[in-house]
Order: C-alpha cells, then structure tokens, then sequence
C-alpha cells in the first residue's frame, strides 16, 4: 500500500511539473522541469527505501546504485538538451540562408528582365524604366504585390513601393522567417520579419538588407 502511495505520488509530481508551463514553446523547458522533480523523487524514495532494518552495506550499495544510474541519465539528458538546441539553432540558420536567396531571386529577376528590355530597345524608341516595368506588369501601381503566390501558405510578399519613369523600388518580406532586428518594424506590420529592399535605375540595380 505504501509503495502504490509513491508511484502514484511520483506520477502526480512529475505530471504537475511537466504540464504546469502550459504555453512552453520549447519542449525542453517542461522536461528539465519535470527530471528535476523526477531525480528530487527517485532521492526521497531511495531515501525512504534504503534505512534500517537494511544492512548498512547494502544501504550504501544502494545508494552508490542511485548515485550512478542518476549521474549517467543525467549526463545523457544533458547531452540530448545540447544537441536538440544545435539541431534547431542549425536548422534556423540553413531556413535563414534560403530565404534570403528566395528573395534575391524575388527582387532581381522583374529588375533584371526590366532593365534588359530597357536596354534592348533602339535609342529613338526607347522608354522609360517605369514604363518598360509597367509594360511587364499590366495595371501595377504602388503598393502592389506582384510576386506570384504558389500556395496559400506562400507568406512571401514583393512590393512595388515606388514606381517612377527613373526608377523602380521593390520590397520584400517574409511572413514566416524573422530577420537579424526581432524589433524591426516591417513595412506590412509586421515586426522582426525578414525584409530586404531592391531599387532600378537606368545605371543599376542596388540592394539593401533592411532586416
């Protein structure tokens, strides 16, 4: 009876602790919680297990058990703690590096094609920059997106931001993946999004990493 209290205190214990953080978004925060409480438990019940009438050689040998297999799960817990971080810093720096080579792409492919058509056309027929970007798009005005969504969960936005006969300005930002400045207010709204800047000229093309 005794022994069914502690399994069933244990499981409460650790539970509580592992549940308690109800909004943790990293899953580690709830689990170092709950093995702290865990190893707190397994102590107080070796505790309760290994006293008298138990020979003191076998209450130490229990507690050299205790103290061993603990120290070994909790060096391999660490060890999972660490890498599981690694994995998901990685994995964050490799999402950061191909959205900005998505947005590179973004931004210099309608630039380049603009400019090369402006650039193709004879001397006495030759338009403006904003006209050959209009001649692109048909009916593009500022503030328009013109980045072609390939799914609904596409958060990626190109907008024309200023549409001039001397230039043409493209911002983009992305929806899902933040940017260097978590403060940075974007241009939608948004705050800490990803966001670079792309102006057209008739000399070039210039780039800026906004965030």
């Amino acid at each position: 009876m005794i022994i069914l209290v502690w399994l069933l205190a244990g499981i409460v214990a650790v539970g509580l602790a592992f549940f308690s953080p109800a909004n943790a978004v990293d899953p580690w925060g709830p689990l170092n919680t709950a093995g702290i409480v865990a190893g707190i438990y397994i102590v107080a019940l070796a505790a309760y297990s290994l006293r008298p009438p138990l020979s003191r050689r076998v209450r130490i040998g229990g507690w050299i058990a205790v103290f061993v297999v603990g120290g070994s799960v909790l060096l391999a817990w660490r060890g999972y703690d660490d890498q599981s971080h690694y994995q998901a810093v990685t994995l964050s720096k490799i999402k950061t590096v191909i959205s900005r080579g998505i947005i590179a792409n973004e931004l210099s492919e309608p630039l380049i094609k603009t400019l090369e058509q402006y650039y193709a056309r004879p001397a006495k027929n030759k338009k403006s920059i904003g006209t050959v970007f209009r001649d692109r798009y048909q009916g593009v005005t500022e503030g328009w997106d013109i980045h072609e969504k390939y799914a609904a969960s596409d958060k990626l936005s190109v907008i024309v931001t200023s549409l001039k006969d001397n230039e043409v300005v493209l911002v983009a930002e992305d929806g899902y993946v933040k940017g260097d400045n978590p403060e940075f207010n974007n241009r939608s709204g948004n705050k800490g999004m990803m966001q670079e800047r792309a102006r057209l000229t008739e000399r070039g093309i210039s780039y800026e990493r906004e965030n």
